[in-house]
């Protein structure tokens, strides 16, 4: 019995070709079901000793045979018949088309049959495929495209696997990879849908059986403000069965921070109360600027205004916010931090810089902010000493430096997550002008500074480090609970 190798490019397998499903970060149930699913028929004729073409599918393979009556078959994307490299770098070219299969990573194996010169046989293929089928609700997402969508295990899902008739090796032999990014052709696929539509932007990858905790990111790019960036996903525990797509589908939403956040240290009303950017009457120039540079005339400026600054509190006592902003109330369970809290945070909380994590305000895309692990899972946080274990600074302006530039730009695990806290880079308002929205995040505690001068505790952060710092109360900084 001679071994044979189909060498093709890709194998359209039309059997396993699914429709879109309306669950929600669920992977669904394998298509196909039992040896549905996983395999494709081809004919092909040996005629002697002269090489006949054999489609498979939208392929041609060639096969040289003489008489047997069964021939093993082996189809794989290297030049070894035993050898199949399951790709980190996939394409795609249009949506729901799965073209890219042979040369992404797909195998199998068969027995052919047959007598005088024709032969049969059924493919059962080794490799498995994920269809993921993103949709979104979000207006500023649905004039948005996917430029890419990346699947990054808690082990090696893509290399050079071994390929025998019982399938895959359950490690690669070379060239291993945690990581797949599938490219969704040239210009990205639409995200258009509000439900589940394979034809919109059903995207296919190969992926090597096994059971893994996933990673998604799907990366999308606003068509007009050209910017690009991630929205998140996870998924535990997915079995990858060979031979079988596993839809995955996602409804992409990103975190809207178009509440009214930016406030004077500690006002009654927000920094751009009655002059929003949504009011109705929008007057371009005096209300609420949306755009780095841009400035808007409409500011507080003295303290008969309702959005100007708390003056109270000298500092001559624990020097936390007075009762105008719920937000600000220490006694509530979702408080602004005060300032021993953000030295934790800052100096305890392993902050990771995310340039390309997406979320929206005032009506666009931005992307950029740092993730911070939770208050539970620093060791030694408290509310009442700050991160040196020995200064409250809430009575005590401290000469340390509370700053921090071991910032990782390493993108948290699937397993890390959980952990972990996102603050996006709001930038600030001075002077009724938006500065550093994409690039860094200022953020009130509820702690003014000991000892007078009209100044309280803040954490500013960009992508080179964190840092605990005092701030005119006339600035205008985000104000939110951690």
């Amino acid at each position: 019995m001679t071994t044979r190798h189909l060498s093709v490019l890709s194998l359209l397998f039309a059997a396993l070709f699914i429709t879109g499903c309306a669950g929600d970060e669920m992977p669904q149930q394998p298509n196909g079901g039992g040896t549905k699913g996983n395999t494709a028929t081809a004919t092909t004729t040996f005629t002697g000793e002269t090489q006949v073409p054999a489609t498979v599918g939208a392929n041609t393979a060639s096969l040289t045979t003489r008489t047997a009556a069964t021939h093993n078959v082996v189809y794989t994307n290297t030049n070894a018949a035993d050898k199949v490299e399951i790709k980190s770098e996939q394409t795609q070219s249009t949506p729901n088309n799965f073209d890219h299969l042979g040369e992404s990573g797909d195998c199998g194996v068969a027995t052919a049959t047959g007598s005088a010169g024709n032969y049969k046989f059924t493919l059962n293929h080794k490799s498995s495929y994920l269809c993921l089928l993103p949709r979104s609700t979000n207006s500023v997402l649905q004039g948005c495209s996917l430029t890419k969508i990346e699947v990054e295990g808690d082990k090696n899902i893509a290399g050079t696997f071994t390929l025998t008739e019982n399938g895959l090796s359950s490690a690669p032999t070379s060239d291993g990879a945690n990581r797949i990014t599938l490219t969704c052709g040239s210009a990205g696929f639409p995200l258009t849908n509000t439900g589940t539509n394979i034809e919109t932007n059903g995207s296919y990858m190969v992926i090597a059986p096994g059971t893994y905790n996933l990673t998604i990111r799907y990366w999308i790019k606003d068509t007009v403000t050209k910017v690009e960036g991630t929205i998140t996903k996870t998924l535990s525990s997915l079995t990858c069965e060979a031979g079988k797509i596993h839809d995955i589908t996602a409804n992409l939403g990103v975190r809207d921070y178009s509440d009214r956040l930016y406030y004077m240290w500690d006002a009654e009303k927000p920094y751009w109360y009655g002059h929003e950017w949504d009011k109705a009457g929008y007057t371009a120039g005096m209300d609420q600027p949306t755009v780095n540079g841009n400035t808007g005339s409409a500011y507080p400026k003295n303290n008969s205004d309702p959005r100007w600054y708390n003056p109270a509190y000298d500092g001559y006592g624990i020097a936390n916010s007075g009762s105008h902003n719920p937000l600000f109330n220490p006694i509530s369970v979702s408080h602004v931090p005060n300032a021993n809290e953000i030295s934790w945070y800052a100096m305890q909380g392993d902050p990771h810089w995310d340039a390309d994590e997406l979320w929206t305000t005032m009506g666009h895309l931005h992307k950029g902010g740092m993730w911070f692990k939770k208050h539970d899972k620093i060791d030694g946080f408290s509310s009442t000493v700050s991160a040196d274990g020995s200064t409250d600074l809430r009575t005590n302006p401290s000469s340390k430096n509370y700053s921090n530039s071991l910032v990782s730009s390493t993108p948290l695990s699937v397993s890390e997550l959980p952990n972990y806290f996102f603050l996006p880079a709001l930038g600030l308002y001075e002077n009724g002008k938006l500065y550093r929205i994409n690039s860094a995040g200022h953020y009130w505690s509820s702690s003014a500074r000991p000892y007078g001068d009209n100044s309280a505790y803040n954490m500013n952060f960009n992508s080179g480090g964190v840092i605990v710092s005092i701030a005119s109360r006339y600035a205008s900084y985000a104000a939110v609970p951690f």
